[in-house]
């Protein structure tokens, strides 16, 4: 006789009972290969947006709130770069270039980003259509942005267009209104870049009623600047000439007056963050995964009972103990290793349903996948419940003909 059948006949004579096993052992394993993949997306999504961030100076302060100033293009109120730290910086001989980067205004809520087109090209290996800007008036978009070539939009102050009423009216004051004319757009390169307009940092110094960094009366955009007419800025994104001189710049302006820090540096904190979450995340899913493997059992043993009449009609034909072990075993393992599989697929699912959503939200290209690290989870998974299968199979393998009878 073969136990294979004896099980099958067990799913087709409880098919709703066993779905639902298979349900609680899947959305157990889902649990933890989400987590585990959501991590990892998150993880590689945010390096891969900071990649083209070299070296960052800003005035002193968190390290973290500039990283999400400049990279993921979240500003907020920080104290700006001592003008003479920035001239500095801009014509230091030791950087291939110093970008600037300004914030302040906003079209229809894209950040308006204010820098040189040295760093656009950085970001974007050149442009997929149009031109570089040439000067104040003339912007680049990001790769999504909506808006065409020749067009013309109105920036507004404020780097939200949803900012409090109040506080929006009184910072027009002093802003000088403008127009750009986009000319041309970046490449995709899958971080919130992708969602702004660049444009000369020129503008938005002449914006809000700042020296624009030339002689008096000239239209030239980027540089060389004039060290005695450059205001205070946010941040600075430094290239150096050689692998030797971004780690001298770093120590050369980690000072009173700034703060100078490599975004992995900063990245690394939070991927420290997000591992140790994950760690108690994950040990969560394995308990809540272990409690939900016992309980199914428990429910097993109990459903067994119904059966108790045909294994006692098997053994009294003949049937062994190891016949009976192995019908309730195959029986348990299937309801397991469905919902280990059922959990995987679906884990995914959730995980790359969430990268979306957060890439959506962030504009950081996020891409969900499965690695070594869910496999093992789902392996183990499998084997943590094969081997508590053999509870109720073991339960019922020692009882006698007689037991089941009375």
């Amino acid at each position: 006789m073969n136990p294979t059948s004896i099980a099958w006949a067990m799913i087709c004579r409880h098919p709703a009972t066993t779905a639902i096993f298979v349900v609680v052992i899947a959305i157990a394993v889902a649990l933890g290969i989400g987590i585990s993949a959501q991590e990892r997306s998150l993880r590689e999504g945010s390096a891969m947006a900071a990649d083209r961030f070299d070296l960052l100076v800003a005035a002193p302060g968190n390290p973290t709130e500039i990283v999400f100033n400049t990279v993921f293009l979240r500003p907020s109120a920080v104290k700006l770069l001592d003008p003479a730290i920035v001239a500095q910086a801009l014509t230091d001989k030791r950087v291939e270039y110093a970008a600037p980067i300004g914030f302040g205004d906003n079209v229809s809520g894209l950040q308006v980003v204010g820098t040189i087109p040295q760093f656009v090209n950085r970001l974007s290996d050149g442009l997929s259509e149009g031109r570089m800007f040439a000067n104040s008036l003339e912007a680049v978009v990001g790769a999504s942005v909506p808006f065409h070539m020749g067009q013309n939009v109105v920036p507004l102050h404020g780097s939200s267009a949803f900012e409090d009423g109040d506080e929006a009216a009184g910072a027009e004051e002093g802003h000088h209104h403008y127009e750009l004319t986009i000319v041309g757009r970046m490449k995709p390169i899958g971080n919130p870049w992708d969602r702004a307009v660049i444009v000369p940092i020129e503008t938005l110094w002449e914006a809000h009623g700042l020296p624009n960094g030339h002689p008096e009366g000239t239209v030239q955009v980027g540089p060389p600047f004039d060290p005695s007419r450059i205001p205070g800025l946010p941040a600075i994104v430094i290239k150096a000439r050689t692998f030797a001189d971004m780690y001298g710049l770093r120590d050369a302006y980690k000072t009173p007056q700034s703060m100078a820090f490599f975004p992995a540096e900063v990245l690394l904190q939070l991927y420290d963050l997000m591992g140790n979450i994950r760690q108690v995340m994950s040990i969560m899913a394995s308990v809540t995964q272990v409690l939900a493997f016992l309980a199914i059992f428990a429910g097993v043993f109990a459903l067994m009972k119904l059966f108790e009449t045909q294994f006692a009609v098997l053994r009294a034909l003949g049937a062994s103990r190891l016949y009976v072990f192995l019908s309730v075993w195959l029986f348990a393992s299937a309801i397991v290793l469905t919902g280990v599989v059922l959990g995987v697929g679906v884990g995914y699912g959730v995980a790359s349903f969430a990268s979306g959503l957060i890439a959506r939200m962030s504009g950081v290209k996020l891409t969900a996948s499965l690695g070594m690290d869910e496999f093992v989870l789902a392996a183990s998974g499998a084997v943590i419940g094969v081997l508590l299968a053999t509870v109720p199979a073991l339960l019922l393998y020692r009882r006698s003909v007689a037991a089941f009878l009375r």
